[in-house]
């Protein structure tokens, strides 16, 4: 278990996978920001943080944000169930998975940034009760599948931004800022 500011995460070795899950230990008291690290060490052996625990933060209602690194590939079922408070998330091109109420009842959640190019494969009830407004953001390339593909095409799917996930580049300058 590791302690971060006023909530603590539990990160599990699956044995059967090898892969580290990771869930929300104490649920946060304050709004907040939740960062996943990428890697953990168990036992003096490193492992990449690839999953996100079914459940793993339900109920977090204070939480505002989640950073998901790059080596995650499956969001769990119910992972951020009642999140109410969250209102964007980036979901990393390593996520091929997305599970039934991923993000049931987010209610304020108005931005998804998907960094992948193919669609990862996402139960039709992952974004139940999230606002209908709710726009997606994926690869230019990309949105033709996007938007044939459920439940990602009951949203507006548009370009991502330009900036890479983790980096952001200038789009335009005025008078030098």
């Amino acid at each position: 278990v590791e302690e971060y500011d006023g909530y603590s995460l539990r990160f599990e070795l699956n044995p059967a996978t090898e892969k580290i899950e990771v869930s929300c230990e104490t649920k946060p008291s304050l709004p907040t920001s939740v960062t996943i690290p990428s890697h953990v060490t168990i036992d003096n052996v490193e492992y990449a943080v690839t999953d996100i625990q079914n459940a793993a933060f339900q109920n977090c209602s204070n939480i505002t944000s989640v950073d998901i690194p790059n080596t995650v590939t499956t969001i769990g079922s119910s992972a951020f169930y009642y999140c109410s408070n969250l209102t964007s998330i980036d979901i990393p091109s390593s996520v091929t998975t997305i599970g039934s109420y991923a993000f049931f009842y987010c209610s304020k959640l108005k931005s998804i940034r998907c960094y992948s190019e193919s669609v990862p494969q996402t139960a039709n009830t992952a974004f139940n009760y999230v606002p209908s407004d709710m726009q997606i953001q994926v690869p230019e390339q990309s949105i033709g599948l996007y938007q044939e593909a459920s439940p990602w095409n009951i949203y507006t799917i548009i370009k991502i931004y330009p900036y890479h996930y983790g980096e952001k580049y200038v789009v335009e300058e005025y008078d030098g800022y």
